[in-house]
C-alpha cells in the first residue's frame, strides 16, 4: 500500500515531497503538528485523503490555523479527481473535538477589551444600546480575530455539509461543540463505544452554533431544544437511534475499516454504505440512555416560551430523579446563561424554516452577538480560566430577558451597518458547485 503524508504547522501546509510503500520509506512527523494528512492509495485507483486532527492532549481542540488548514485540504481535494474519499478522525483515545480552542478566544477578547459595561465601551451609539432593568449591552464590534474564527469554523462546517465527494468521520470520544461542526455534516457519521456527544455552549454564554440551528431541528420533536437547554451528553446507541450518528462500530475497528474502503471497486455511496455496515456492532455496545425517552419530548417542542420550556423541563426531571440521565437536568439549567437560553429558543424557532446556509449566518450574529456582550468572555472565565463555576450572567432567570435583548442578539450586523462575511464564504461555496444539504 502507497502512502502520502502532509503535515501542517501554524497555517502552512507542509506537503511531503516523499512516498513511501509499506516496506518503504516512513517520513516521521514533527513535534506539534496539529493536522497529519495521509494519502492511502485504492486498489481500483485513486486514494483515499486521511486528515487526522493533532491536538491530543487538548482534546483536539480546533484553532483557526487548524481550521485553515482542513478548509485548504477540502477546497483542494475537491478540485483533485485523484482523492476520491475523505476520512476525517483525530489522534488520542479520549477526543475526536471537544470544541473550539475558546481560551485562545478569552485572551483575545481580554487583550482587545471586551467587557461588561456597555457605557464604558467607546464603540456604543444609541442604536446599538439597549437597557432593561439596570443592565447594559454594548453592541460594539467583536474583536477581528473573534469574527474571522467563527466565520472560517461555519465556512469549514457548511463545506463539510455540502462537500460532493464521500466524508467519514470517526468521532471516538468526545464529540463537542466544533466537533459536532465537523461531525454533523458529513457523509457518513461513525460512533464507537467511547463516543460522547454534546452541546454544552449555553453554560459558557454562547449558544449553540456550528449548525445546530439546522441539524439541532433534524431530530425528533424536543430531542434538538432538550440537547441544547441541557447540554446534556449521548452515547453511541442514543445518537443512532435520534439520528446523529449513522453506524456504531468498535474503535478497534477503524483500521480494518480503512482497508475494506481501499478495497472498494465503486465509491459511489451505496458501497460505501455496504462496506461501513459489515462493521456494525451487533451488541449495541451501551445500553441507551434518551431514545428510550423520545417521544416524551413532543411536549417540549409545543411549549410557546423558554420560560414555560424550562419549568417543563424541571418537572419532567423530577419525573425520572431516580434516573442517572436525567437527574443531571436541573444542575444544567442553572449552569446556563439566561440570555443564551432565552436566545437558543428563539435560535431553534427560527431555524425551523431556514436553509442551512441561512442557519449559519444567523448563528454568525448570535456569536458574535454573545463575544461583544461580555456574556461568552464571562462563562468562559467562570469555567475555564478561574474555574470558580460562578459566572456573572447579566440576567439571574430566563423570566427577566426582556424581548428586545433576545431580538437584538439575531441583528449583530444591521445595528453595526456590517455586512455578513459568511453570505460571501458561503455564495463562493456554491458557486463552486458543492452538493445541496
Amino acid at each position: 500500500m502507497k502512502l502520502c503524508v502532509s503535515l501542517s504547522q501554524g497555517d502552512s501546509l507542509l506537503m511531503s515531497e516523499r512516498c513511501f510503500s509499506g516496506e518503504g520509506e516512513l517520513m516521521i512527523a514533527k513535534q506539534n503538528e496539529q493536522v497529519i494528512t495521509v494519502h492511502h492509495e485504492m486498489s481500483h485507483g485513486g486514494c483515499l485523503m486521511q486528515i487526522s486532527l493533532n491536538k491530543p492532549k487538548a482534546l483536539n481542540a480546533l484553532d483557526l490555523s487548524m481550521i485553515r488548514t482542513i478548509q485548504t485540504l477540502l477546497d483542494d481535494a475537491l478540485s483533485n479527481a485523484s482523492i476520491k474519499i475523505i476520512f476525517l478522525d483525530a489522534v488520542g483515545d479520549k477526543a475526536f473535538c471537544a470544541g473550539g480552542d475558546i481560551v485562545a478566544l478569552y485572551n483575545t477578547m481580554n487583550d482587545t477589551g471586551v467587557n461588561d459595561n456597555a457605557e464604558n465601551d467607546s464603540a456604543i451609539n444609541d442604536k446599538a444600546l439597549v437597557k432593561h432593568q439596570n443592565v447594559s449591552i454594548s453592541s460594539g464590534k467583536a474583536p477581528d480575530v473573534v469574527s474571522q474564527f467563527f466565520s472560517e469554523e461555519y465556512r469549514l462546517d457548511y463545506t463539510i455539509h455540502t462537500y460532493t465527494k464521500p466524508i467519514i468521520v470517526w468521532g471516538n470520544g468526545f464529540v463537542m461543540g466544533g466537533g459536532m461542526g465537523l461531525y454533523a455534516g458529513a457523509t457518513f457519521r461513525v460512533a464507537t463505544e467511547k463516543t460522547r456527544i454534546s452541546m454544552p455552549e449555553l453554560s459558557i454564554g454562547l449558544i449553540p452554533d456550528v449548525g445546530a440551528s439546522y441539524f439541532l431541528n433534524k431530530l425528533p420533536p424536543g430531542i434538538g431544544l432538550f440537547l441544547g437547554l441541557t447540554g446534556s451528553t449521548l452515547k453511541a446507541c442514543d445518537a443512532l437511534q435520534i439520528g446523529l450518528a449513522d453506524v456504531v462500530i468498535k474503535h478497534a475497528q477503524k483500521q480494518n475499516v480503512i482497508a475494506s474502503l481501499l478495497n472498494l471497486p465503486d465509491t459511489q455511496s451505496s458501497y460505501i454504505t455496504q462496506c461501513i455496515a459489515q462493521f456494525q456492532s451487533t451488541n449495541e455496545l451501551l445500553m441507551p440512555d434518551l431514545s428510550l425517552h423520545q417521544n416524551d419530548f413532543s411536549d417540549l417542542a409545543c411549549q410557546d416560551t423558554i420560560a414555560l420550556a424550562l419549568v417543563w423541563l424541571s418537572k419532567y426531571a423530577e419525573t425520572k430523579k431516580h434516573n442517572s440521565f436525567f437527574e443531571k437536568v436541573n444542575v444544567a439549567l442553572k449552569k446556563a446563561s439566561p440570555l443564551a437560553s432565552a436566545t437558543f429558543f428563539e435560535q431553534m424557532n427560527r431555524g425551523k424554516t431556514m436553509a442551512l446556509a441561512s442557519c449559519f449566518e444567523m448563528e454568525l450574529s448570535l456569536a458574535l452577538s454573545s463575544a461583544c456582550s461580555g456574556e461568552f468572555k464571562e462563562g468562559i472565565r467562570a469555567r475555564l480560566i478561574d474555574k470558580d463555576n460562578s459566572p456573572r450572567w447579566k440576567f439571574q432567570h430566563c423570566s427577566e430577558v426582556d424581548k428586545s435583548f433576545v431580538t437584538q442578539q439575531f441583528d449583530y450586523f444591521d445595528i453595526r451597518n456590517l455586512s455578513n462575511p459568511l453570505s460571501i464564504m458561503i455564495n463562493n461555496e456554491i458557486q463552486n458547485h458543492r452538493r445541496a444539504p
